[in-house]
């Protein structure tokens, strides 16, 4: 049986898992998780983290050269902008 999920219901647990992960094996409360599952939640936590930066990134450059791009077109000049 196929069960849907809600995004924020994915987010939340995804959260969770990273929280718990990060936290020490005795401060934990209630079912344990394996070790080798938390220590891979951290290491796709670590890649996508650094994807977004650098998609983030990218974006304000775009964003830049469309602002630079609009100024030249409309024969705005200032020297901050560019």
């Amino acid at each position: 049986m196929f069960v849907a999920y809600s995004a924020w219901f994915v987010q939340d647990k995804w959260k969770t898992l990273v929280h718990t992960a990060r936290i020490a094996p005795q401060q934990r409360r209630g079912e344990p998780v394996p070790q080798e599952l938390l220590d891979r939640v951290l290491a796709a936590h670590a890649y996508w983290s650094q994807h977004q930066a650098k998609q983030h990134s990218k974006n304000q450059a775009a964003i830049l050269k469309i602002t630079v791009a609009h100024a030249v077109r409309n024969g705005v000049e200032d020297n901050h902008s560019i």
